[in-house]
């Protein structure tokens, strides 16, 4: 449940409280309120802040103390984050009378019963007010604080709206940004680094001064806990300034780093790693990694791994060709073909003695010859959709004319990965395609994603050579492909248009499909080819 949420015992409290406030009794008032706002207060709810928040201002200073010491520990209870969303909420939430006294109250009013009570928390919880006057009275109060606790407000307030209140609070900002009060900045990490994202205020020169006070020598035992304070997104940015600079500090970031759960960071510090770290170190915790999940942290551990042992470079990248990663095999093959390896041969062998492994094959592909296309032609046969499926795509990559009848057989195949292969590798050959024999395999599909694949491949011959064909589907005994070739003949007119003529073979070829589908077509869809073709001069 959202923290800005109240209970239901605590919105029943927070009712009875609103209807004291709003016309106190004569008999008892004060304690009665007193023991609501402490009932609320005790409920750990920070969204009986507002509530709470009504007693501040009372004219009963026994009213205020209660008030006073709830906001205090509810604003604690508030994750600096969602500070935020307090201010929002302050100021969106409908309360009736309980904002009354809060609302209206005056600049004047605020800085003379701040500088009487010199209550933190109410100068805190001010400094969230809709009123710029309010905030910016607020804000020189808690500038002029030094406990600690109005750093995380000060820090919001850096962003405010208004100028004189960013800009004191960015001046009270950089006069705290001293080791005495680091620890409380570690705990802000999160706010700082969200705040870093925002466009209002440029706050950079201010996370440039706290990221060199974390660095320092003397304070690194911090860097940990200020990374583990923060959010995922906002933790992976402090961790990027943090690897940016150059100094003692990094080899304990990047160990740090290599360990996180967020394979994002542990990416970032394996590329940091060779820059801070003893050769075999580096090497062992590559190894760590060569495995491991995340595709871009096994990247950087092969390159590491590389770099820290150049000697057995080769061996490392030659491991990297059989991973599953197409993006990391090319990039093996890169530096393999580099030392001027032959990768395919590499291919090939592994093949022989694994004739299942779908990596090699996948690589062969990419690296092979027309030696090779005899092993695709035995691979389509494979049981395993995946190998057939590179097969097609081995086979389309050498754009033989004589291969693209087996490829369009592909089309036929159950599986819907193999489809897309071989609709890929067709999409590029278009002009050897034989839009009749296509035509003729929507019967012999298997499954809806073949019978779509050969439509598109058809409406990619262009308008005129396709419409035909189209106008057939259409009429299909099939209801899914005769929809979706009417959706297809409603896009090619309905998009670009087309300003090129139908030849007369064309017209001829279109006005046979309609006469031909014409007792199976529905009448709106040849209401709607009339209305189309009309538009280019000829009549159906």
């Amino acid at each position: 449940m959202s923290i800005w949420k109240l209970s239901a015992s605590a919105e029943k409290d927070a009712q009875i409280l609103r209807n004291l406030l709003h016309k106190p009794p004569l008999l008892g008032g004060a304690k009665k309120i007193c023991t609501l706002i402490e009932r609320l207060s005790a409920t750990d709810e920070p969204a009986a802040i507002p509530s709470v928040a009504s007693g501040l201002f009372s004219s009963s200073e026994t009213i205020h103390n209660a008030a006073s010491s709830g906001i205090a520990k509810l604003l604690n209870l508030v994750p600096t984050i969602e500070l935020i969303r307090l201010s929002e909420f302050l100021g969106g939430y409908f309360y009736g009378y309980v904002y009354e006294r809060r609302d209206r109250i005056k600049p004047r009013q605020v800085e003379a019963y701040l500088k009487k009570t010199s209550d933190i928390a109410v100068g805190s919880l001010l400094s969230l007010h809709k009123n710029g006057y309010v905030r910016q009275i607020a804000v020189r109060f808690l500038s002029d604080v030094d406990s600690g606790e109005e750093i995380r407000f000060l820090l919001l307030r850096q962003n405010d709206w208004v100028d004189s209140i960013s800009e004191t609070a960015q001046s009270a900002i950089c006069d705290r940004l001293t080791g005495d009060n680091l620890v409380s900045f570690v705990s802000e990490s999160d706010l700082l680094m969200h705040l870093l994202e925002c466009k209002r205020r440029d706050l950079s020169k201010i996370v440039s001064l706290y990221i060199d006070l974390l660095i320092a020598p003397q304070h690194r035992e911090h860097v940990n806990e200020a990374v583990n304070s923060c959010g995922k997104q906002t933790g992976r940015k402090l961790i990027g300034l943090l690897l940016c600079r150059d100094g003692d500090h990094l080899a304990d970031v990047v160990q740090f780093g290599v360990s996180s759960h967020d394979g994002v960071v542990r990416s970032k510090c394996l590329r940091r790693a060779s820059d801070c770290l003893p050769a075999d170190v580096c090497t062992e915790i590559a190894e760590r990694f060569l495995s491991d999940k995340f595709i871009p942290v096994r990247l950087e551990a092969y390159e590491l791994s590389a770099a820290s042992s150049p000697a057995m470079s080769t061996g490392i990248w030659k491991r990297g060709l059989f991973d599953k990663s197409r993006s990391l095999r090319e990039t093996a093959m890169f530096y393999l073909k580099k030392d001027g390896c032959d990768v395919a041969s590499i291919y090939r062998k592994h093949l022989s003695r694994f004739p299942n492994s779908l990596p090699a094959l996948s690589g062969l592909v990419e690296s092979g010859d027309e030696k090779d296309i005899a092993l695709f032609f035995q691979c389509l046969a494979s049981p395993y959709a995946s190998r057939r499926a590179e097969a097609v795509r081995g086979l389309g990559r050498f754009d033989r004319k004589s291969d693209v009848g087996r490829i369009q057989q592909s089309l036929l195949d159950e599986s819907a990965r193999v489809v897309r292969a071989a609709h890929q590798q067709l999409s590029t050959t278009r002009n050897q395609l034989n839009p009749e024999h296509l035509f003729g395999l929507i019967d012999d599909c298997k499954n809806l994603a073949g019978k779509k694949a050969i439509l598109h491949l058809l409406l990619g011959l262009g308008r005129w050579p396709a419409l035909s064909f189209l106008i057939r589907a259409a009429a299909n005994e099939d209801a899914l492909v005769a929809d979706y070739s009417r959706s297809l003949i409603d896009a090619s007119f309905c998009m670009n248009r087309v300003f090129t003529q139908p030849s007369s073979e064309q017209k001829k070829q279109i006005q046979t499909a309609i006469d031909e589908s014409a007792n199976d077509l529905a009448n709106s869809v040849i209401l709607d080819l009339r209305s189309y073709l009309s538009s280019y001069g000829f009549s159906v």
